[in-house]
């Protein structure tokens, strides 16, 4: 029996692939475990040779996809049943009930536009007066919505000639949605312009808040289940990122900052404009949506990191933490089944990396942006969920510079460990950045600012060395759960640059 068990489905293996090739290929497809394969032993005495076989054979298994992906459905089906019908309700009766509250946004409601505000017509020069003059008219630029026109008068008796800015013709200010405050949504008024396709929102509303007690539960590779579908990941100390039980020392800030002020000076010595960037972890971002976890201290890690940083040094460093919120009032910035953000939040960020660097900012609501279904779901796979039972997330196409030639590239834009373009665009300023897997998702619009642009992961500052010695611009990104990783690429940076 023991044998049978062994042998007898490699046999039924063997003899399908040979008789329905065709289904053996369908029931043999890659589940994308982003892993090499275990591989035979190559000695019997080899030390662990017994573990090693057994996860070559679990590896290698006859229908081992099939069987795995009925397996993350079946648990998947039942995770689903007892959270949407049991869960629930023994923590109703454990806990209670939570009183539902509204999410308090004033803080992110300080420098809001009204519509009425928005849709404004710009305020143009006055002309000069006629003095004797008989000016006709020359249209140079037609007015529209968005800008304003320019007309040129010339006299037909002397030749004086004099241009006059015309005000952008006022928005067409048109109510396209009242939306009431739920719990995934704010509250808000919209109006558009039917001209230019400018949307803008008042009266908003924060989401309605969900305290009923929800238990803290990790499946498959460390995947939290939060409110209403959405995913959280565990690993990388992101969950003493959010409760804030991580704080460093004011002793290990000190050492945190040492090496950054030594790359300052040495970017100074080269006229190098050195920018640092940390970004929010996903679970600071929708705290809403998080399992219930005692937050130790408010005050958490990188903000207070940040403010060391910025009370003890003169280096540029930003979180953009209060844009990446405020952007939420229109669009969602970060996935809901992945650990990063999507184009959006992408843009969001930045436009507040340009605006550190005192470049001029683009405001996404004068976009044309269109929404798909997002493609990026990596926590169902790790949490050997069903995808099936999760509804489409949503992501952004941002039509942003157009006009703007790619000339060359090296290396690709998403999966390349170092990315270089080179566009058309009148910024000849190097730009180089380092940094994390974020970093990909800013790339897209980086490349349409700078027509120098090299972007690489951290691990790879080796690779374009050369680059960051010829940079105007050197940023050194990291989303806060590898912010530990800062210090080791600070250091490799000053070696580079002290050749």
């Amino acid at each position: 029996m023991f044998l049978a068990v062994l042998v007898l489905p490699g046999m039924i293996w063997y003899g399908v692939g040979c008789l329905a090739p065709e289904v053996r290929e369908e029931w043999d497809f890659d589940l994308e475990e982003n892993r090499a394969k275990a591989e035979l032993p190559e000695f019997v005495l080899e030390k662990d040779c017994t573990q090693k076989l057994e996860c070559y054979y679990n590896d290698n298994i006859p229908f081992r996809s099939f069987l795995i992906t009925w397996e993350q459905k079946l648990d998947s089906a039942l995770e689903r049943v007892y959270s949407d019908h049991i869960q629930i309700r023994l923590s109703g009766l454990l806990y209670g009930k939570g009183e539902d509250t509204s999410m308090d946004i004033n803080d992110l409601l300080s420098g809001e536009q009204n519509a009425e505000e928005a849709f404004a017509p710009a305020e143009g020069e006055d002309g000069e007066a006629e003095n004797g003059h008989r000016y006709q008219e020359e249209v140079l630029r037609e007015a529209t919505c968005q800008q304003g026109g320019l007309i040129r008068r010339i006299c037909d008796h002397c030749g004086d000639s004099y241009t006059e800015e015309v005000p952008a013709l006022s928005h067409g200010r048109r109510l396209t949605e009242v939306r009431e405050p739920s719990y995934t949504s704010y509250g808000y008024t919209e109006y558009a312009c039917d001209t230019c396709g400018l949307k803008y929102r008042e009266d908003f509303q924060g989401k309605i808040i969900d305290n009923s007690y929800l238990a803290p539960v990790a499946v498959g590779n460390g995947v939290l289940q939060g409110r209403f579908d959405w995913l959280f990941y565990t690993g990388d100390d992101s969950i003493a990122y959010y409760e804030g039980s991580n704080i460093m020392s004011e002793e290990e800030m000190e050492e945190y900052l040492e090496p950054m002020l030594r790359l300052q000076e040495l970017c100074d010595e080269r006229g190098i404009r050195l920018q640092f960037m940390f970004l929010p972890n996903r679970e600071q971002m929708y705290p809403e949506y998080m399992p219930d976890y005692e937050i130790v201290d408010p005050y958490k890690r990188e903000d207070r990191l940040v403010d060391y940083i910025r009370e003890n040094s003169d280096i540029s460093i930003i979180y953009p933490m209060r844009e990446l919120r405020e952007a939420e009032l229109y669009w969602q910035t970060y996935y809901q089944y992945d650990t990063h953000w999507n184009n959006a939040g992408a843009f969001i960020g930045t436009q507040a990396l340009y605006e550190a660097l005192g470049m001029e900012a683009t405001d996404l609501r004068t976009l044309e942006t269109g929404r798909k279904d997002a493609e990026a779901r990596e926590l169902i796979a790790m949490g050997g969920l069903d995808g099936a039972g999760y509804a489409p997330d949503e992501d952004y196409v941002i039509r942003y510079k157009p006009e703007v030639v790619m000339e060359e590239e090296e290396g690709d834009i998403y999966t390349g460990w170092t990315y270089h373009a080179y566009s058309d665009s009148p910024n000849a300023q190097k730009f180089v950045i380092l940094g994390d897997s974020y970093r990909t998702f800013m790339a897209q619009y980086l490349v349409r600012d700078f027509s120098d642009c090299t972007i690489a992961h951290r691990a790879y500052a080796e690779e374009v060395r050369e680059d960051i010695r010829d940079a105007d611009i050197l940023v050194i990104e990291a989303v806060e759960r590898y912010d530990v990783q800062i210090p080791e690429t600070v250091e490799k940076v000053i070696e580079i640059l002290s050749e």
